[in-house]
């Protein structure tokens, strides 16, 4: 008796679970696209101008000067005060405007105002003095009045007023006649203490040494005019 012998390759289950190679899916390939050279472009372009913004700017910002400007409107006559000043950039192409550098605040300070100046714009050398010089004619003369002696109303440089004669302490002015009256105007305006206010007046040449010799004697009183009055 013969038997048969099996022959048949024997094959590992595992085999069976996986997939066939060939029977995989395959996905599509993505279609072939060309660079867009005009976006290339554009965005090198914009990169460049970025770059130069930026070194402008820095340029810029390292070229400047810094010079003195007004915080606060000074008129004219008054003496300006370290609050008075800030400390303003300008591009140094404009550095020969006529303009105070920062350094020389310290000069600054305590000068006289040569005209109304005001807040926001630069200080340059012919807006400040040592003192105002009077006009051919006129002369300045330094009033010292007490609270009693002046308006309650705040005194500026410009105000139109007039200097009135008053009674020396403990006595009387002859009411028969009008008081002796000078027509001014307040150059600049400074509190002593003390109650004592020190105003600068211009006044007439003619009348200057009557006015200095009431005003040291205390017997001077001050009346604002209006701006549209006649002085009298």
């Amino acid at each position: 008796m013969s038997f048969a012998t099996n022959t048949a390759p024997q094959v590992d289950p595992r085999e069976k679970q996986r997939p066939s190679r060939r029977s995989a899916t395959r996905l599509p390939r993505p279609p072939h696209t060309r660079p867009n050279w005009l976006r290339v472009a554009l965005g090198a372009a914009l990169a460049v101008v970025v770059a130069l913004g930026i070194n402008a700017y820095t340029s810029s910002a390292a070229d400047v000067v810094e010079v003195l400007a007004l915080q606060n409107d000074v008129s004219r006559g008054e003496r300006i005060t370290d609050s008075d000043l800030m400390v303003v950039q300008l591009p140094e192409i404009e550095s020969g405007l006529d303009t105070v550098p920062a350094a020389e605040r310290d000069a600054i300070i305590g000068q006289v105002a040569a005209h109304d100046l005001l807040a926001g714009t630069t200080v340059s050398s012919g807006s400040v003095a040592d003192t105002l010089t009077p006009p051919p004619g006129s002369r300045v003369v330094g009033v010292a009045l007490s609270q009693a002696q002046m308006p309650a109303q705040p005194l500026t440089a410009g105000d139109r007023v007039r200097v009135v004669e008053i009674a020396a302490a403990g006595g009387a002015i002859d009411r028969a006649e009008a008081p002796p009256e000078f027509v001014a105007t307040v150059l600049s305006v400074r509190v002593a203490g003390s109650g004592i206010t020190i105003v600068d007046l211009l006044v007439d040449g003619s009348v200057a040494a009557d006015v200095a010799s009431r005003a040291a004697a205390g017997r001077l009183a001050l009346v604002i005019d209006s701006p549209e009055g006649d002085g009298r």
